[in-house]
């Protein structure tokens, strides 16, 4: 079974904290965003600098409170105004706001991974149980959602950003097929 690195749930936490939303819904943007582990920078949400390059920030507290701050500004008023609603209302308001061009592939990244973390899957009008997918494929399951999208035109799709996703989800495949833990606290 997959283990959240406990410092992403903490961030996560605080970020709730913060701004109002569910925490689920947070860490399911961040992994969402920038993988299963803590990513380098504190860049929790993966905002871009006016230079279109990822922030860095210095520190953890930095980094939440970039996020917070930036879920603040006039283009995410409709995600803060879901503060305190259940998970699927916020989800729905991520997706559709300006934060990922793809709108985390028409929802489905956003709500699979808040899936994959909470063993629930959204369906319309409100949440069912299920057994979800084994969370030792889940960083595999979206590398090669994001190929299949960057092969329909959907996604990337230069071939060098092809070529990377390809090696990831290889050498995820051989991580997992020997048993190789994965950086950022992959299976157990």
């Amino acid at each position: 079974m997959y283990t959240i690195p406990s410092d992403l749930q903490t961030y996560a936490n605080q970020a709730a904290g913060l701004t109002g939303l569910d925490p689920t819904v947070i860490l399911a943007q961040w992994i969402s965003e920038n993988g299963w582990s803590t990513p380098s920078g504190y860049n929790f949400g993966n905002i871009m600098g006016s230079d279109g390059k990822p922030v860095v920030y210095s520190t953890p507290l930095a980094g939440v409170q970039a996020y917070a701050d930036f879920l603040k500004q006039p283009n995410y008023t409709g995600v803060m105004a879901t503060a305190g609603k259940d998970p699927q209302t916020q989800m729905a308001a991520i997706i559709n706001s300006p934060w990922d061009a793809g709108h985390y592939q028409n929802g489905q990244l956003l709500m699979s991974v808040w899936s994959d973390l909470t063993g629930t899957s959204v369906v319309s009008g409100g949440v069912t149980s299920t057994s979800s997918t084994p969370a030792s494929t889940v960083g595999i399951s979206n590398q090669l959602k994001a190929l299949h999208a960057a092969q329909n035109g959907t996604g990337l799709d230069t071939p060098m950003a092809i070529g990377v996703m390809i090696i990831i989800a290889v050498l995820g495949l051989v991580f997992v097929g020997f048993g190789i833990p994965m950086m950022g606290g992959g299976p157990k």
